[in-house]
């Protein structure tokens, strides 16, 4: 009996490309193809990055399609915010922030480090950088926040048909 996969002409060729070891290029074997493409997924995150940042700039006087245009009414009227610029903020890189592996998610982890470190600093060394210290003995877990809600003994006037 002759097997099906000798007939076919497709599974021959494949047959051939595997023992001619052709087939491994598409599977990931081809050591400079990978390392290309990253490398061109970088230039262009760089790319998207920098034209981010120049309408960022330009837009960040009379607002921007992320931001809407609010500022822009409000600077007609007022001239004194003219003079005046905010720099825009790593969180108004919607683009950029869209790709983990941007310059500006390395940007953003950086500034969240600088202000954890920040917020560590300035509480003191025997209190932890997330503001809670350590808790006391016998102390309740909500603390003095929450009001206590003592049941009443008085009877409900109100719903008399209840008796």
């Amino acid at each position: 009996m002759v097997s099906l996969s000798t007939r076919d002409p497709v599974l021959r060729g494949r047959r051939r490309g595997v023992a001619q070891g052709r087939v491994g290029l598409r599977a990931g074997g081809g050591g400079g193809g990978r390392a290309k493409l990253q490398e061109e997924v970088r230039s262009i995150e760089r790319q998207v990055y920098d034209m981010e940042t120049t309408y960022l700039q330009e837009s960040n006087q009379f607002g921007s399609v992320l931001k809407g245009f609010e500022s822009f009414l409000s600077s007609s009227k007022n001239t004194a915010n003219l003079k005046r610029s905010r720099k825009f903020q790593v969180d108004e890189r919607l683009f950029s922030l869209s790709s983990v592996t941007s310059p500006a998610v390395e940007e953003q982890l950086a500034a969240r480090d600088e202000a954890r470190e920040y917020a560590g600093r300035s509480k003191g060394a025997s209190t932890p950088a997330n503001g809670q210290g350590k808790p006391k003995k016998g102390g309740r877990p909500g603390g003095r926040d929450g009001k206590r809600i003592r049941p009443s003994n008085d009877p409900d006037l109100d719903d008399e048909d209840d008796y």
